[in-house]
């Protein structure tokens, strides 16, 4: 490696850094803006999507991901109002468009949870079925645990921009995932790092009774909004 090969590295490097410095402050400060309100909503999401739960075998799970996934692209509008208007209302929730798309799109958004599945079966083998589909934890260990959800974050995080580029940029289902999928790779080195935080948040969820989760949850849900905007313009 050349010095000149090295220092381009490095100042990339240090780029990308000083990228996601930019979006984390710019997230601390609208996480400040309303933090009840947004761990509420996390906390909300994570009820209704287990309530779902309740209906007996494979379904409920199923169902309850897919309610899970409808709820990201809610989350967005709601945020969005937290930001222009420092509160959330309900009733301007209407003027987003995309609400159409996303029964079909939430499909796309269980594939963090096909990769657990995949996951599990690498971890578990034949017993990995009992777990994922009828939560049976016997003989599965928190590190066990911890690298299945953890695999859920790298689909997740690839997917950031789309259901945003739905909800607040007015884009169809095929030219959301295209830009989105083209905003991740633009901005690839930082959203490593969104990775990183997000897949050592859900490993470390059996470990802390799903508070690692919990708490990181909402401000990397700014994070991803100040993401968005910040791709967003410098485009």
């Amino acid at each position: 490696m050349t010095p000149t090969t090295t220092v381009t590295a490095h100042s990339s490097t240090c780029n990308s850094t000083s990228i996601f410095g930019q979006w984390l402050t710019n997230a601390w400060t609208l996480f400040k803006q309303a933090p009840f309100t947004l761990i509420v909503l996390v906390i909300a999401s994570m009820i209704i999507s287990g309530v779902f739960q309740a209906i007996p075998g494979a379904l409920g799970i199923l169902v309850s991901k897919y309610v899970g996934a409808m709820l990201i692209f809610v989350m967005w509008p709601m945020l969005d109002q937290i930001k222009r208007t420092k509160r959330l209302s309900f009733k301007n929730l209407g003027h987003y468009s995309g609400w159409k798309y996303m029964p079909i799109m939430a499909l796309l958004f269980m594939l963090p949870f096909a990769v657990n599945v995949l996951t599990a079966s690498m971890i578990l083998g034949d017993s990995a079925m009992d777990l994922m589909f009828n939560g049976n934890i016997a003989n599965v260990s928190a590190t066990q645990m911890g690298l299945i959800f953890a695999s859920g974050a790298i689909p997740l995080v690839l997917l950031s921009f789309v259901a945003p580029l739905i909800m607040l940029g007015n884009q169809t289902m095929v030219d959301a995932t295209c830009k989105g999928l083209q905003m991740f790779a633009k901005a690839h080195k930082p959203m490593l790092i969104v990775l990183a935080i997000q897949m050592l948040s859900l490993f470390f969820a059996p470990h802390t009774f799903a508070l690692s989760a919990l708490l990181v949850a909402p401000l990397m849900l700014c994070l991803n909004y100040q993401a968005f905007h910040y791709l967003r313009a410098e485009k």
